[in-house]
């Protein structure tokens, strides 16, 4: 789920013929349909992740990376014993950005943490076998590199513009002059969990 361009697929040595990809986004989705769609590996377009378009039971394993998912979806996909490894990047990430640029502004996923999706996969019936979160520090050096990433990161800088945010902008570049760099915090968690047998 969420294969994105299908680099990490490719490096899994795992059989083309067995693999199936799910992708929402529309310029991934041309590059997985390129890339992985004459290797045999089966590529579905997802608009919504209560809809996988597998039947039930199919999978061994379910790996999603960086996308949403619907716990019951992916319940139904699961073989008795599947499992699901998810890595997510957690509510609180980029906070730091965000405040410099849109102000103190509530977070729609502030809750989208490790402790809250490992509950999920439990009250799904799951066994959750791994788990583990990380808030890490990144660092921009220069203003176009925090301007681009803004630009990139359209769900969490919805609307952004140089425009819009100007004077914001201006202070970050006074700080990156003052320390050489600006801090942001980074916030990943991932889990392996069972399905009952």
């Amino acid at each position: 789920m969420g294969t994105g361009g299908g680099e990490l697929i490719l490096k899994l040595g795992h059989p083309f013929q067995l693999i199936s990809v799910t992708e929402g986004w529309e310029p991934n989705l041309l590059l997985c349909r390129e890339r992985l769609e004459p290797l045999g590996i089966t590529v579905r377009y997802i608009s919504d992740d209560d809809k996988l378009d597998s039947p039930n039971e199919q999978f061994d394993l379910v790996i999603n990376r960086h996308e949403s998912f619907d716990m019951a979806e992916v319940n139904r996909v699961l073989k008795p014993g599947g499992y699901i490894i998810t890595q997510q990047v957690g509510g609180q990430n980029d906070r730091d950005l965000i405040e410099k640029l849109l102000g103190d502004v509530t977070l729609e996923f502030s809750n989208h943490d490790l402790y809250n999706n490992v509950q999920i996969l439990k009250n799904a019936g799951f066994t959750v076998l791994e788990q583990m979160e990380e808030i890490t520090e990144m660092k921009s050096y220069d203003l176009g590199a925090v301007v681009y990433y803004a630009k990139q990161c359209v769900w969490e800088f919805p609307d952004f513009s140089v425009d819009r945010y100007f004077k914001e902008l201006k202070a970050i570049g006074n700080e990156i002059d003052k320390k050489g760099y600006l801090s942001n915090r980074e916030h990943r968690f991932i889990i392996a969990a069972r399905k009952k047998c």
